[in-house]
């Protein structure tokens, strides 16, 4: 189902990768799920399902906390403020360590309703502590006092499940609800504000991630990648063309900014080296035989925690250089396509091979033109849609070493 972009992969990293770089397993910590990474100065952190690793030399040696608690859980999420380990757990709520893991303590004392033990993210933000759960909202207290209550921090917040929660400079944005909005809150006030940032086609679309990329607020939904240059308020979408994803972290890195993109059946890797407006793909695919969880950069190294253990990147990756682009691809006319039919203008600067595809949001191609060696120039093709259910799809204009994208509405 995936035919067509794992061809496209095989031919940019056989173009790209650096012979030198390679993802290496980090020795002395279990080859077991690592859920969640986080840094602290020096200090690195590595969630288990049910305990944490911490290492204090960029990974080489670690020591292993107390298991959180005897049942059978999983840590969603993980903050350490000042050594003060906090984890978040999928069913049991938070809990806390004061000695470095030694010891652990249920901290749930204030989050109360339907499901707000389901604890999905932590994010600091000044003083403050917040954790968004799986059916109650957004919950804060002191950083000042650890083992504190909870408070509800739900004022406008429009929908109770929240899958994210980001902390970005003096505000805070909440995947709530699955409809493409996230919600956000600035710290001079109690009260949360609802924004697009996409526009919702029927499909799930929740808000995932976010980082920044100098001055630009680069986001993750389920389905692709955004940009913002108003802090969040509007967005422009970009699809990495890998079909509905189910969680996103982004890592700086060596002046790039680079993309973990999981869903069930794998994970993927992309880059982008200006501020959001391409993505490439990674010049090194993910390590085999595992699914992503998580990604860092520490130390120069690139840590990227999967179902398989915990792996590193310490080699700087040769990054594509940007050049003009040899082909345009337009938008498909008629747009919504009615008929059954859509023709997709394009055009190139240079003669090439070229393909045209339609892909799901599932990621799988429903249509495909092997349009061979075209001469420069302006072209137009049509793809007939007949028997495609009406949704929305992405069609790929692919060349031996360029790709691009737009989107397509189909109705009936």
């Amino acid at each position: 189902m995936m035919k067509f972009f794992s061809a496209l992969l095989i031919i940019q990293l056989w173009m790209a990768t650096s012979t030198q770089a390679q993802w290496l397993q980090v020795p002395n910590i279990p080859a077991e799920p690592i859920l969640a990474l986080f840094s602290e100065g020096n200090d690195l952190y590595a969630a288990g399902a049910n305990r944490i690793y911490h290492s204090k030399d960029g990974g080489t040696s670690w020591s292993t906390s107390a298991i959180i608690h005897q049942d059978e859980d999983e840590i969603t999420d993980l903050v350490v403020v000042d050594g003060i380990i906090y984890a978040a757990m999928i069913q049991d709520g938070c809990y806390i360590s004061t000695d470095g893991g030694k010891n652990w303590q249920k901290n749930n004392a204030g989050l109360t309703g339907l499901g707000a033990t389901n604890l999905s993210a932590l994010a600091v933000r000044g003083d403050k502590i917040y954790v968004a759960t799986i059916g109650a909202g957004v919950f804060v207290k002191p950083l000042a006092n650890p083992l504190a209550p909870w408070s509800p921090f739900n004022t406008n917040i429009p929908w109770s499940n929240v899958q994210s929660l980001i902390a970005d400079g003096n505000q805070l944005l909440a995947g709530a609800g699955a409809n493409a909005t996230l919600s956000r809150n600035s710290a001079s006030s109690a009260t949360w504000s609802e924004h697009s940032f996409d526009r919702f086609n029927g499909q799930i679309n929740l808000f995932l991630d976010a980082t920044r990329s100098g001055q630009v607020l680069l986001g993750a939904g389920s389905q692709g990648l955004y940009r913002s240059t108003d802090d969040g308020v509007k967005w422009t979408h970009f699809n990495p063309g890998v079909g509905l994803v189910e969680r996103v972290r982004f890592a700086n890195w060596h002046g790039q900014v680079v993309a973990l993109l999981t869903k069930p059946n794998g994970s993927f890797l992309r880059n982008t080296t200006d501020t959001g407006q391409t993505w490439s793909a990674f010049p090194l695919a993910p390590p085999k035989n595992g699914l992503g969880f998580d990604l860092l950069a520490q130390g120069g190294k690139l840590f990227y925690a999967a179902s398989n253990g915990l792996w590193s990147l310490s080699a700087t990756v040769a990054a594509r250089e940007p050049k003009e682009p040899e082909m345009s691809l337009g938008q498909s006319f008629p747009n919504p396509t009615v008929d059954g039919f859509a023709r997709i203008p394009f055009s190139l600067r240079i003669s090439q091979n070229v393909s045209l595809a339609v892909i799901d949001l599932q990621g799988r191609v429903i249509r495909k033109l092997s349009l061979g060696r075209l001469l420069a120039g302006p072209h137009e093709f049509t793809i007939d849609l007949n028997g495609v259910a009406a949704g929305m799809y992405t069609y790929v204009l692919r060349s031996e070493d360029e790709l691009q994208v737009q989107r397509m509405i189909v109705l009936h």
